[in-house]
């Protein structure tokens, strides 16, 4: 559930910022090569969903970036707490 409504906010986040890209006023070259790479990761999914169901993959997803997000707080807390010589946290 947690990590269902982090990545709807990742997406809401990221299709924010492409449209405030638009607003930007930049020149035509940034926009088509931004639309070349949305083209692009479009396109893969469409063939990775060829293959396996898209609710699966979005569940995937979200247990890999849940891991990583886990292992970066767990590697934040080890630095933390080898900084501290009473507790005698060792590599």
């Amino acid at each position: 559930m947690i990590v269902k409504l982090c990545m709807q906010l990742l997406v809401s986040l990221i299709s924010l910022l492409l449209s405030g890209v638009q607003a930007l006023g930049l020149s035509q070259d940034v926009l088509d090569v931004l639309s070349d790479v949305y083209d692009a990761l479009d396109q893969g999914a469409s063939v990775i969903a060829c293959y396996t169901h898209f609710s699966y993959l979005c569940t995937l997803l979200s247990i890999v970036i849940s891991v990583k997000a886990c292992l970066g707080l767990y590697h934040f807390v080890m630095w933390v707490a080898r900084k501290i010589p009473y507790w005698g946290v060792r590599e």
